[in-house]
């Protein structure tokens, strides 16, 4: 997706991303998944969202986006409206 934007990627780009990744302790979280857990507002639209409507512009299948999205959207939209999780 991030190529048929335009985005200038090195060729290793996934390699470097998933080392970095493996770095993180075992018990390590994302911010997302901590506020997902916590309750919070988090950032679907702004993450999945946007590759999920760049892919969808640009033709590019984001299946496994696509995936997480839906399964999140409901929950985002329940903290939205009442501030807080289920």
């Amino acid at each position: 997706v991030a190529r048929a934007k335009g985005v200038n990627l090195d060729e290793d780009i996934v390699k470097k991303s998933m080392e970095f990744i493996e770095g993180f302790p075992d018990d390590g979280t994302a911010s997302m998944q901590r506020d997902v857990r916590d309750g919070r507002m988090f950032e679907l639209e702004a993450m999945n969202g946007s590759v999920k409507r760049y892919g969808k512009e640009t033709g590019v299948p984001t299946p496994v986006n696509n995936f997480i999205y839906a399964a999140l959207k409901p929950q985002e939209m329940l903290a939205r409206t009442t501030g807080k999780l289920g």
